[in-house]
């Protein structure tokens, strides 16, 4: 299978247009513009990392939000939020393979 398919077949499509274009750094090769490459990956580069940090930060919230409902559960025999952990965690699980795969195209 071709790296562009992998990377197709494989991208979140929700997040598909934070990932690295590699169609775009695969042409800027095909032209031998090494400083189009260059510039286009920090391009993309850019996007990743700031849909990472800005995705993180949420995340970070809403573990520290459900921590705070678990402590406040078991001060008042009061039922923990399952459901919205097991989402968090799926969640957490689409970033760490957005990431992954993306490191793939980057390197």
């Amino acid at each position: 299978m071709k790296f562009g398919k992998y990377i197709e077949i494989n991208a979140d499509p929700e997040w598909k247009e934070f990932y690295i274009d590699y169609g775009k750094l695969k042409k800027s090769i095909k032209l031998n513009d090494i400083e189009g490459f260059v510039a286009i990956l920090d391009e993309q580069l850019a996007i990743v990392n700031k849909f990472f940090e800005t995705t993180s930060e949420t995340y970070s919230i809403k573990v520290a939000e459900l921590k705070a409902a678990v402590k406040s559960a078991k001060k008042t025999g009061g039922k923990t939020k399952r459901k919205e952990f097991v989402n968090v965690y799926k969640d957490l699980e689409r970033l760490k393979e957005f990431i992954h795969l993306n490191f793939k195209v980057s390197r």
